[in-house]
């Protein structure tokens, strides 16, 4: 079995928003032998750690999961029959007061086995880049992301009464950090618009001011699933 077991800085919007994407994925038809032999398994860190400390932090709770016998990744190492790809997902935001650099950061993570995965300034750039594309996601300041986010949200709800006939019980809440608000947030975005991860550039358009990375996790995810 192979576990994607993917490290998250932040606790609420990107464990959420991996979770729902895979459930997402899955639904899309994927064969049942494919959906068995794959897990993919967002692992919070607990907020901000610090970036010298990122790779320590994940390192500590994938061995937490592993001693937990009830976790299925567990039971799979137990009986030899597990594969781990491992993914540390976190924001650049502070990275330039931090004692380590970008590439310092990289490298690190890579000689301890995980592929890193950025969002510069943070998380939300990724989620409103999913929703204007990032050509229109370059020109929005970073303190008006969540209104720039809720925004498009009223508009797509409105695109999907009239193009899917949705109700309104269906409409995609407003972002926010919190947990049980990112859950519905994300679950309702993609299964309702799961096209809108053609948005997401596959390259950097402008990568000293804003990017994101997240192109090739979910893009490993996706061929997992192919």
């Amino acid at each position: 079995m192979l576990f994607v077991l993917i490290c998250t800085e932040g606790d609420n919007s990107e464990p959420e928003c991996l979770t729902a994407l895979d459930a997402a994925l899955k639904n899309g038809q994927v064969p049942q032998e494919v959906v068995r032999f794959v897990e993919v398994l967002p692992i919070p860190l607990g907020g901000n750690q610090g970036h010298t400390k990122l790779v320590e932090k994940a390192n500590k709770q994938i061995e937490i999961m592993e001693g937990d016998p009830d976790s299925l990744l567990r039971l799979a190492l137990s009986e030899d029959e597990a594969e781990c790809d491992k993914w540390i997902v976190c924001d650049y935001d502070a990275l330039d007061a931090a004692d380590i650099t970008l590439e310092e950061l990289r490298q690190q993570a890579s000689k301890a086995g995980y592929k890193l995965v950025i969002n510069k300034p943070k998380f939300e750039y990724f989620v409103l880049c999913l929703l204007i594309g990032a050509k229109a996601a370059n020109k929005v300041e970073s303190g008006r992301y969540f209104i720039e986010i809720n925004k498009r949200i009223d508009d797509l709800n409105e695109q999907n009464k009239t193009q899917k006939g949705f109700t309104d019980a269906m409409n995609i809440p407003h972002y926010s950090k919190k947990k049980y608000v990112t859950r519905e947030f994300f679950g309702k975005l993609f299964s309702h618009n799961i096209e809108l991860l053609d948005n997401l550039p596959a390259e950097y358009l402008d990568e000293d001011n804003q990017f994101t990375e997240m192109h090739g996790l979910i893009s490993a995810i996706r061929s997992l699933y192919s």
